[in-house]
């Protein structure tokens, strides 16, 4: 049986992808350690679901109508670029937000539970809000995570640009020739 590799995110607008785009290019010039993502790929993932039968596609979407019904939409913005989870032994590259941090977090514990009867396990590590922009080499070594962490103390930050939340959507990761590309399958507005 084919299964779907889904996930839950928050889609970004251009202006923030935008926003992203100077900074992250002045980091790839200088670091070949780091598997970067592409920008019109970025998004703030809420859950992860992996590979899902296609039967439960219409049980998710409810779900997560009945998880944002709740929820308001919330003003969200950039606040610079980390290293993470360690700043200064990186294993990824975060792009920072700030702004209602507390909304989006109760929008991902919602989703969590709204999954949940489904067999989507709810994350529970205490949530930090960013956006993965790039993953340091697994077989990096220490120096060479020293010399991201480095490079990234010295990028610029990205503009505080400030949007909205207002929908949640269902994304699929599809592989293709040229690498992953996401299709948007469904989306939510917040509020119902």
């Amino acid at each position: 049986m084919r299964t779907h590799r889904l996930f839950v995110a928050l889609e970004l607008p251009d202006a923030v992808r935008g926003a992203l785009a100077g900074p992250l290019e002045d980091l790839r010039t200088h670091l070949a350690d780091v598997r970067w993502e592409r920008v019109d790929k970025l998004h703030v993932t809420m859950q992860f679901l992996g590979a899902t039968a296609p039967e439960v596609i219409e049980a998710i979407e409810v779900a997560m109508r009945g998880a944002v019904a709740g929820c308001r939409p919330h003003a969200l913005q950039l606040a610079g670029i980390q290293g993470a989870p360690a700043p200064h032994t990186p294993r990824m590259v975060w792009a920072r937000l700030a702004g209602d941090v507390q909304g989006l977090t109760s929008l991902r514990d919602a989703v969590g539970t709204a999954l949940a009867p489904l067999g989507f396990a709810a994350d529970h590590r205490p949530f930090q809000p960013h956006i993965t922009v790039g993953r340091v080499a697994r077989d990096a070594s220490g120096t060479e995570r020293r010399t991201v962490a480095a490079a990234i103390a010295r990028c610029a930050a990205p503009p505080g640009v400030e949007w909205q939340v207002l929908s949640l959507a269902l994304f699929e990761s599809v592989g293709t020739r040229d690498g992953t590309r996401y299709v948007k399958r469904s989306e939510v507005g917040l509020g119902g």
